[in-house]
């Protein structure tokens, strides 16, 4: 048979074995000659399934085998196969398939696309009439929404309907799992319509969140030019809503692709047959309808049925002779609700028991569960081959795409429609049956891809906990067969990684068995030392010393792992915890803990009697009184935050010693204090020599729960319970005068009281009734306080202000709220109040909140134990303290560098601010560079923050914000001159920008370099003399050379090579002489700088495995240290003393992955390099011997760099955490540290409980 006359599978089927017939071949010959999959020629001879575009590769191959080589006659064929496709079932002839069954229209039917015109032009208008702002184009599954955007809006674009007939380019892209790089292969100019299809799968299939709001965030300055259309289905509305950037086009800018009305439907029905020269029997369009008509509804069909239309017109299409299409070929399909279910379950049953598990398998691969709802999943053909049943699994997918039921690209395979999850029973059921089992599955494929690409990276690895999870997985119901060889090869690497580790604890645990074991031998020896005392009483002597040492050890390691388990969730006693592992023997453990413990906001705590405490802190911040839950007040002195405060005397707050207070107020000159509580509030004087009584207020036998002094000191005002406000005057404190106060309208005896005052004491914020923060003219003390406004906090009431602040100018009121978040409103006009962002975030309610004095920072004590300061103009969280106990209230102290917090637990606890964390960055943290005396410090911040931020590090244990440069495509990469002076900024488009420094707090940008390329800059280094700055980018492995002697008019010099590849991190030494990189091809060539731009190359120093990330010369210009990665995360120190011959003097091993960065201490005798979460610390006194000190990992996340900082006490590191973390960075200083903020030490029952068998000791005597 020609191939001219082939119309249908069975005829090319048929065709081909002739060929095949006359060639003398047998199948097995053909697939031998051929190489093409024997599934896959077996089919396509027996006419079960056709080449789809994925294979025509493979069926030339075929051709040639079976005697067709010529390439025009391949073509013939090719063309027979196209027509075969378009012809299923028995229909015969060339004709084209009026219908599309469940797959989506695409441009080029746009010729048989009918029914939505409405809607295309909507879509149009929409376009013209908002062209700068997204069209969203939403429906439910199945409600043609691909359809209407690729066979009718896309044409049409085209066709020059939307913008005064100039014809627009549609450019159509799908997000998949990585929706950057899919967007960055699109070509767009301002005469295109970027066309984004299936916008849901950033959230189905697209893994990494910072990749979907980078996609989602581009959209944003795409939006004017190019236009762009997103098509969502409608069941992820809710994810989209709150993504910020797509919430103004899903308001504003959203056509809804609904039901068809009755006339489209028929015309969707009749059309397409009318085209193709077909009629249909009267009564079908009718049963059609009727069979699609949901039942109890108007609509003629449910939002998602038009796929099962489809696939029964073309299903019945394929049954019709003579050109006319009947009901009974209709009926014989299964009809609307059965047609599907029938196509899948025969071309199911046509295969073997095998082949249907591996269908099975195929089905569930191509399915995502663990979203809002079941998608399709598109898997790449390398994944779902990648087994050793790959023959047969290409041969099932290619039967289902036969079927239209899978699509099968080049490179891709995914389900035709999600129809076919709701409609095919089996599948359906597969699914419900296996929903956990498929969300395991996705994950380990999604951790063995990151394992794949990040090049077997050994942090990517699984971690013990997910590993036992996934491996009992793996080893129960026969799920090893359904993962392929790289998810094997994946748990196989993890259960290696974690064997390995499990080896060497196996072995020091081994040690320390052997080493306690000896403690029961000392009781025997102790015996036989006592009977032959003479002869062995020296040897009796060492045994015991060495059983000591091991039980000491034993005893600190486990002290510091218990310390480490409890540093986030009571970090004040984790730091005295692992102060006592330390003092009992200085294990790399101990110090470790002990270091971390420095690097974690820690508290210094005043204890007292278990219960709710309450607090009032004087202006001049000199007095502190707390009151406790049995009945008594602490008078302290403070000392500043770095010293405890002094407990000045002990009162009880009621008469009878049995008044437990929950309010504190102390007035502005510190002579008065006021206690409230369940029996009202007492006053006493403190001015004397010893606190004295002086008088219990009358509070209408009401209970007391906020009470305060307004800021001219002889206004005592009291919250009560039913919302009533009381005032008195003490102008005379013996006898007190009462003031009209606030009576509510509707007493409620559950209502909350909070006061604050303004600072001058005119204005009055209340909250009183439940719901309501009121403020009130308090400008006339003895008169009624004259309401200015109310504010409702909704919630019908059931929300309340817990505390309340002004800020100290008078213009904003803070409320912390019940609603788990703190209200703002701006009060420049008290009458009429503005309401602001409010502070959100938190898990529980928020209970206090006060400004700074400047009013810039809001601080925020919340019972999800958690104190936290906010810029409050950006509403940025800026730091975050954790605390064991429920926070109540929280103050500033008066020179705003300590916090002061109460809890449920009766702990006052004072924080340092901003503490060893420094928030209020918003993007991941790539490098820390400082000047010469490292008092200086720029932070670069990548994605979401895209600047350089300026500190002080005078005081490293407190850094202080100086300024922050905004860099426009900031790539994170930046170099500071020694004397701070300069600072160069890299781009992710090939520019440097030059800042001037001199005034930290106030930079000023001098000029730009620019490459002739747009690559991004990787790294930066500007030599000692200030005069030349080297820059390396993507572009190549020549690193760019600049003159910057005139900073204002920087020159490009002559490229250096970078010697074994392309460059990354490098560093001049400090005598100026030196210059040394790190490679990709494991080098580390050194060259003589001997001027502006002028470079001698002498040695290359490298001999790693892998790559080289970071170099660092020692202070002494005589070492460098260089940290490796890709396999190679050793640390070598080489000795440059002769530079033209360097020598190693040792290798440092214990990273696991690749070290990111590498410094010295100023002294040179440590070094610290960041692998990971871990910062690794080496004593290098002698750089031939380095011993290592500590393994701090506080940070959490990959620390990407970490520096010392100040007079090398002090250690900072930053990374993905998206703040700068500080720790001492020696064991002695951080004792030194935790003895003089420790306030409360340890009690003996916290003792016992953390320390049990160890004698207890005062941990800080001699400190």
């Amino acid at each position: 048979m020609s191939p001219t006359m082939i119309t249908n599978r069975l005829e090319l089927g048929a065709a081909l074995t002739a060929l095949r017939n006359q060639q003398d071949l047998t199948i097995r010959d053909v697939v031998e000659k051929s190489g093409v999959l024997h599934g896959t020629v077996s089919g396509w001879f027996a006419g079960h399934h056709v080449p789809t575009n994925a294979s025509k590769p493979a069926f030339d191959d075929l051709l040639a085998a079976i005697g067709v080589p010529d390439p025009e006659q391949q073509q013939e064929w090719w063309q027979a196969v196209v027509r075969a496709r378009r012809s299923p079932g028995r229909r015969g002839g060339d004709q084209h398939a009026p219908y599309k069954g469940l797959d989506a229209f695409a441009p080029e039917d746009a010729e048989w696309y009918f029914g939505r015109d409405n809607l295309v032009s909507e879509a149009l208008d929409r376009l013209a009439r908002k062209p700068g702002m997204a069209l969203v184009i939403i429906g439910a599954s199945g409600a043609g929404k691909s359809s209407l955007l690729r066979a009718g809006i896309m044409p049409a674009l085209a066709a020059g309907r939307a913008d005064r007939g100039q014809p627009l380019a549609p450019v159509l892209i799908t997000p998949g799992s990585t929706p950057l790089q899919a967007l960055a292969e699109a070509s767009v100019d301002d005469h295109s319509v970027l066309c984004i299809d299936q916008l849901e799968e950033v959230w189905t299939q697209c893994r990494d969140e910072a990749q979907r709001r980078a996609f989602l965030e581009s959209l944003t300055t795409l939006a004017a030019r190019p236009r762009i259309i997103l098509v969502l289905r409608a069941d992820f509305f809710a994810a989209a809503v709150d993504e910020p950037t797509l919430l103004q086009p899903l308001r504003e800018n959203t056509l809804v692709v609904g039901p068809l009305t009755s006339d489209e439907l028929r015309t969707v029905i009749t059309e397409p047959a009318a085209r193709a020269g077909y009629t249909l029997e009267g009564g079908l369009v009718e049963v059609l309808a009727s069979d699609l008509a949901p039942r109890d509804s108007a609509q003629t069909h449910d939002p998602g049925a038009l796929p099962l239309l489809s696939h029964a017109l073309l299903s019945t299409w394929a049954l019709s002779s003579r050109k006319h299409m009947t009901v009974a070929d209709y009926h014989a399909t299964g009809g609307i609700k059965g047609a599907l279910q029938q196509t899948a379950e025969s071309t199911f049953a046509a295969l073997g028991p095998a082949q249907q598990e591996l269908a099975r398998r195929v089905f569930q691969r191509l399915v995502t569960v663990d979203g809002p709802a079941e998608t399709r999943r598109r898997v790449p053909l390398a994944e779902m081959l990648d087994t050793r049943d790959r023959d047969t699994i290409r041969a099932t997918i290619e039967l289902f795409a036969d079927q239209r039921m899978l699509t099968l690209t080049e490179d891709a395979v995914e389900i035709t429609h999600e129809i076919l999850l709701r409609e095919w029973a089996r599948l359906r059921q597969w699914i419900q049956d296996n929903k956990d089992s498929l969300v395991a599955h996705r994950r380990i494929t999604m951790a063995a891809r990151l394992w794949r690409d990040s090049q077997h990276d050994p942090s990517t690895l699984l971690g013990a906990g997910r590993l036992e999870v996934f491996s009992h997985w793996a080893s129960t119901d026969d799920h090893h067969a359904e993962l392929n060889n790289l998810e094997h090869e994946f748990l196989a690497a993890s259960a290696r990684h974690h064997e390995q580790i499990r080896a060497g604890d196996a072995a020091r645990q081994d040690r320390l068995r052997r080493l306690n074991a000896s403690l029961a031998t000392i009781a025997i020896i102790a015996v036989v030392a006592a009977i032959t005392a003479a002869t062995a009483g020296v040897y009796a002597s060492k045994q015991r010393s060495n059983a000591e040492l091991a039980r000491n050890e034993s005893m600190s390691r486990q002290a510091a792992v218990q310390a480490q388990r409890t540093r986030e969730d009571t970090p004040a006693l984790a730091a005295q915890l692992a102060l006592a592992a330390y003092r009992i023997n200085p294990t790399i453990e101990s110090r470790t803990a002990l270091l971390d413990a420095t690097a974690t906001p820690t508290p210094m705590r005043l204890a007292h009697a278990p219960g709710a405490t309450g607090f009032a802190l004087s202006r001049s911040g000199s007095t502190l009184i707390a009151t406790s839950a049995d009945g008594t007040a602490h008078i302290y002195r403070m000392n500043g935050h770095a010293s405890a405060p002094t407990l000045a005397s002990t009162l009880t707050t009621g008469e009878e010693g049995n008044h437990h207070s929950y309010a504190a107020a102390l007035s502005p000159d510190e002579s008065l204090a006021a206690f409230g509580g369940g029996s009202g509030l007492v006053l006493w004087q403190l001015d004397g020599e010893q606190p004295s009584f002086l008088a219990a207020l009358d509070t209408n036998n009401e209970p007391v729960h906020d009470a305060q002094f307004a800021p001219h000191g002889h206004i005592l005002v009291a919250g009560t319970p039913d919302g009533g406000i009381l005032r008195w005057d003490l102008t005379d404190p013996a006898s007190p005068l009462a003031l009209p106060g606030i009576v509510p309208d509707n007493p409620l005896p559950q209502a909350r009281a909070a006061i604050a005052h303004s600072a001058d004491g005119r204005i009055m914020a209340t909250s009183t009734n439940a719901g309501t923060v009121s403020l009130w003219d308090v400008s006339a003390p003895a008169s009624e306080p004259r309401l200015l406004s109310d504010q409702p906090l909704e919630g019908d009431g059931t929300i309340v202000a817990n505390g309340l602040a002004l800020s100290p100018d008078s213009r904003y009121v803070a409320a912390a709220t019940t609603a788990a978040d703190v209200r703002r409103w701006e009060i420049t006009d008290p009458t009429s109040p503005t309401s602001l962002e409010p502070l959100t975030g938190f898990d529980s309610w928020v209970n206090g909140v006060a400004f700074t004095n400047d009013g810039s920072i809001l601080a925020t004590a919340s019972s999800d134990q958690t104190a936290r300061t906010w810029d409050w103009a950006t509403g940025t969280e800026l730091t975050r303290f954790h605390s064991p106990a429920l926070l109540t209230g929280i103050a500033f102290t008066a020179t705003e560098d300590t916090l002061i917090t109460g809890g449920d637990d009766g702990i006052i606890r004072i924080w340092p601010v901003p503490g060893p964390v420094l928030g209020g960055i918003t993007g991941v943290v790539f490098q820390l560079r400082y000047n010469d005396d490292r008092t200086l410090l720029a932070v670069t911040a990548g994605r979401g923050d895209r600047s350089v931020h300026l500190l002080d590090t005078t005081d490293p244990a407190r850094p202080q914000r100086l300024s922050r440069i905004d860099v426009p495509e900031f790539s994170a990469t930046a170099a500071i001159t020694d004397d701070g002076t300069l600072l160069a900024a890299g781009t992710l488009d090939g520019e440097v920008h030059l800042w001037d420094t001199s005034d930290p707090a106030r930079p000023r940008q001098l000029a730009t370099v620019a490459h002739d390329h747009d690559s991004l800059v990787a790294a930066l280094e500007i030599s000692r003399d200030k005069k030349t700055l080297i820059t390396k980018t993507y572009a190549g492995p020549e690193n760019g050379v600049w003159d910057i002697s005139d900073p204002t008019s920087p020159r490009a010099l002559d490229a250096l090579p970078s010697q074994r590849g392309r460059g990354y991190l490098g560093d001049f030494s400090p005598d100026g002489a030196l210059y040394a990189l790190g490679t990709a091809g494991g080098g580390v060539p050194i060259w003589r700088y001997t001027g502006t731009g002028e470079f001698e190359y002498l040695a290359d120093a490298g001999n790693f495995e892998g790559h080289v990330e970071a170099v660092k010369f020692s202070p002494d210009s005589t070492l460098i240290a260089a940290g490796g990665g890709g396999g190679d995360t050793a640390i070598r120190l080489i000795d440059v003393t002769d530079p033209d011959d360097p020598r190693i003097t040792a290798t440092l091993h214990g990273p696991r992955v690749d070290i990111y960065s590498l410094d010295f201490s100023a002294d040179g005798t440590r070094l610290i390099g960041t692998s990971g979460d871990q910062i690794w610390m080496w004593d290098i006194t002698d750089p031939s011997d380095p011993r290592i000190l500590g393994v701090p990992t506080a940070y959490e996340g990959r620390a990407n760099d970490a520096v010392f900082i100040g007079e090398d006490h002090h250690i900072a590191a930053a990374g993905w955490e998206k703040n700068v973390r500080v720790w001492a960075s020696d064991p002695e200083s951080a004792a030194t540290w935790v003895c003089e903020t420790r306030g409360t030490a340890l009690t003996s029952n916290e003792w016992e409980q953390l320390l049990p068998g160890v004698p207890e000791t005062d941990i800080c005597d001699g400190e």
